[in-house]
């Protein structure tokens, strides 16, 4: 007798076999689509500490002087607490497509935790509001700036004739504890 097809016991072997390929797969994938959805938010991280990066960037280099008493192409404020920091940056800046001489400010939001930049004109009326643009996450960013000595220092002099520092290097420290940091040439260490 010459039967065509399979047994039920064959066919439950199948079922089986595929059964535990299955399961195994599952665990492995699952593990795979866990490591893919933290690499996918390291690269969010990383886009948004380098778009951070790209305005602190453009903005020193586009630092100005102005006319206006009073007023300084670059302010900075220390503020370090353990091993966090919450400084603020002052630039006055030309902003690409913007008419006249722009003050930009850098700081951490600490109640949301976020890298903000704001800027205004210079000139601009009490009652204009400041443009917001959130960076990235932070819970530390440290400026400092880089004297013609070569010293780096937290300080700069808020009196006296404005002296152009050399460089200034940022860190900044996300909410999982990476640190980034950019060394930012100013317009004295092109001259």
């Amino acid at each position: 007798m010459n039967n065509k097809g399979f047994t039920l016991i064959e066919v439950l072997m199948a079922v089986a076999v595929l059964s535990m390929i299955a399961a195994i797969s599952y665990g492995v994938l699952g593990v795979a689509g866990e490591g893919f959805l933290r690499l996918q938010e390291i690269r969010d991280a990383q886009e948004k500490s380098g778009w951070a990066g790209r305005k602190l960037r453009a903005d020193c280099g586009m630092m100005t002087s102005s006319t206006v008493k009073g007023s300084r192409p670059m302010r900075m404020a220390s503020d370090a607490r353990g091993d966090a920091y919450f400084d603020e940056l002052w630039l006055l800046v030309r902003e690409p497509g913007r008419m006249g001489i722009t003050q930009v400010y850098y700081h951490i939001d600490e109640q949301e935790g976020i890298l903000l930049r704001e800027s205004i004109l210079l000139w601009a009326d009490a009652q204009t509001k400041p443009q917001k643009m959130q960076l990235s996450k932070a819970q530390s960013f440290e400026v400092e700036v880089r004297q013609a000595s070569g010293e780096w220092v937290r300080r700069w002099p808020k009196d006296g004739p404005f002296v152009w520092p050399k460089a200034i290097r940022i860190h900044v420290r996300d909410a999982d504890g990476r640190e980034f940091m950019w060394l930012l040439p100013t317009l004295a260490a092109l001259l």
